[in-house]
């Protein structure tokens, strides 16, 4: 083997592709900030319960826009975020990003600027 090859994968790493695809943090959603190892994703629902799951479980995502809905599939089942605009939130489930959304209750919805989704129900399919 060549004594000069390299592999410069630490220079790749450098590299975040993803930091120009993120959607901004919010109120209501945040997302990481840098690469994590572990990463989580938080939903706090309307009466104040907090779920956590765990992105290592995680295996893909649909969108529907007629439902307004998210599924996410993890291995055990799957998750579905009911809300409004989701389209904004789909493309961040691709780079695992997503990190807190906040659930608000549907009767606030008007209040929502139109560039940001809203998040108003989480729904269990096991």
């Amino acid at each position: 083997m060549n004594q000069s090859f390299k592999l410069k994968s630490s220079e790749m790493r450098q590299n975040n592709v993803v930091e120009k695809q993120t959607s901004k943090s919010g109120q209501n959603y945040k997302t990481f900030d840098d690469e994590a190892s572990v990463r989580k994703l938080v939903i706090e629902l309307i009466d104040g319960t907090i779920e956590i799951l765990d992105y290592a479980y995680f295996m893909r995502a649909r969108y529907s826009p007629l439902d307004g809905s998210i599924t996410l599939i993890y291995t055990w089942g799957s998750v579905i975020l009911q809300g409004e605009r989701l389209r904004l939130l789909i493309r961040d489930f691709d780079c695992n990003l997503p990190k807190e959304i906040i659930c608000n209750d549907k009767r606030y919805n008007q209040l929502a600027k139109s560039n940001d989704f809203v998040v108003n129900a989480l729904l269990y399919e096991i």
